[in-house]
């Protein structure tokens, strides 16, 4: 288990209302958005947005969740796109880019608030090989060491299930064409299944894009003018665990952002560390990789 460096005194559970994010669900959500930033908050929003009252309520949750709409904790609770959000929308709204759903994705393993359970799974748990059961007892376990709020332990576990729905498809359940509709995130290979147990993967490199890389380090940054590789690969909310990384292809990623100078790496004896580029910014990431 990682070391647990910090308390969860915000969190939320079953804000997804027990869907994971369907196709198309954040292009719509986010078209909506800039037409009528209150869309969610009208009484028809059922009949604009085309679905039942409680995928609205999941629709306006993962489009906050996935950092590509934001609203206010207080007062009139309109929603409005973050730069993630309209750099996407501008570019790749039908997220047909593997790169997007990765940056989506990214926001989702490292929210504690909104996505408490994802956060969980990508950055304090290790397991490589294991159970549904096993992964839900060991989150439960580290959850309750990091708060000392009330929750709900159905709500918990109703969690866990989908958040491993979120990244995986069961193709051997029989259950209706609605109940089948996959989550584009399982594209993204984080996650396996093989009979009853499931199995922790890494995104090829054909896949998986340098600047995501690099997205998620610099928004790890903290202030911090450099970090150590151990860090990168093993450090809560940074690329290791994010992508689930190994040393190797950690390696070959910062090669790759070396060479097209967003960083530089100084590899000395028993200190390697990393350097990114003063002027360059997680935003700026993510404009340089759509105008390539």
């Amino acid at each position: 288990m990682a070391e647990i460096i910090q308390k969860i005194d915000k969190f939320r559970l079953k804000g997804n209302a027990s869907f994971v994010i369907r196709e198309g669900w954040l292009t719509k959500g986010m078209r909506n958005v800039v037409e009528d930033p209150e869309v969610f908050l009208r009484d028809n929003a059922t009949e604009v947005l085309g679905v039942g009252s409680a995928m609205v309520k999941s629709i306006r949750f993962w489009l906050q969740a996935t950092g590509l709409t934001a609203e206010p904790r207080v007062g009139r609770r309109r929603q409005s796109l973050t730069d993630i959000g309209q750099i996407i929308m501008e570019n790749d709204p039908y997220f047909e880019d593997l790169f997007s759903l990765y940056i989506v994705h990214s926001h989702i393993a490292r929210n504690s608030t909104l996505t408490t359970v994802w956060y969980l799974l990508f950055n304090y748990f290790d397991g490589v090989r294991f159970s549904r059961d096993d992964m839900e007892e060991n989150l439960l376990a580290t959850f309750k060491q990091m708060t000392s709020g009330d929750f709900s332990v159905a709500s918990f576990r109703d969690d866990c299930s989908v958040a491993l729905k979120t990244y995986i498809t069961d193709r051997n359940k029989q259950a209706s064409p609605e109940d089948n509709m996959q989550c584009p995130l399982t594209a993204l290979d984080l996650f396996s299944k093989s009979a009853q147990f499931y199995e922790r993967t890494s995104p090829s490199i054909e896949k998986l894009h340098p600047y995501a890389v690099m997205f998620v380090l610099l928004s790890s940054m903290n202030g911090r003018t450099s970090i150590s590789l151990d860090k990168l690969l093993t450090e809560p909310l940074n690329v290791g665990r994010v992508f689930h990384l190994s040393a190797y292809q950690l390696n070959s990623y910062l090669d790759m952002l070396q060479a097209n100078e967003m960083l530089t790496i100084q590899r000395t004896a028993g200190l390697n560390m990393v350097y990114p580029h003063e002027k360059l910014n997680s935003i700026d990431v993510v404009q340089k990789y759509y105008r390539r």
